[in-house]
């Protein structure tokens, strides 16, 4: 039996039970419920991810039981952890439009790096603020030196890789 870290939103709110259970694999999904929306789990591993099905309800919290061949599973490559994502989009409050992304940045490095990218997000949170870019797993990923304080989220029906960061641009890792 392993158990990997499940994340929701980019936050920790449960976790993933994998067992094997001879030419098969029985994953345990558990998590907090934010909300009435419905939610799918994914074992997200080194080279895919495995969709797990829709969590379902269970008084404060969503569960989810399935059953996969390790044949079917062994395409994502060893698990790194999981994901609970909304099957519906949800509106995401305060994400604004960020029409000149190198202007994030108050000064230094990472200002050059954002020069005619399109479709960024930024918006205050918690006394410092966040940005969104748009992330493509088959392009160049955006600010890689950051690249461990970024999560991966659907925002707008697109993913993105949201960066935090303090009130002086530091990253911050959530």
């Amino acid at each position: 039996m392993e158990t990997y870290p499940l994340y929701l939103d980019g936050t920790l709110s449960g976790k993933l039970i994998c067992r094997r259970d001879g030419l098969y694999l029985t994953f345990e999904a558990y998590c907090f419920r934010p909300d009435n929306g419905l939610y799918r789990a994914y074992a997200v591993g080194e080279r895919g991810e495995l969709m797990l099905g829709v969590m379902e309800p269970r008084g404060e919290d969503l569960y989810l039981a399935r059953h996969l061949s390790c044949r079917e599973a062994e395409a994502a490559g060893p698990l790194r952890c999981c994901e609970a994502r909304a099957v519906f989009p949800r509106a995401e409050e305060g994400w604004r439009t960020l029409e000149h992304p190198e202007e994030f940045f108050r000064t230094g490095f990472f200002k050059g790096q954002l020069r005619d990218v399109e479709g960024a997000l930024w918006r205050e949170r918690d006394g410092g603020r966040q940005l969104a870019l748009p992330f493509d797993s088959r392009r160049p990923f955006l600010l890689t030196e950051l690249f461990c304080f970024a999560r991966i989220r659907s925002l707008q029906g697109r993913q993105y890789a949201v960066f935090t960061f303090d009130r002086q641009d530091q990253p911050v890792l959530l």
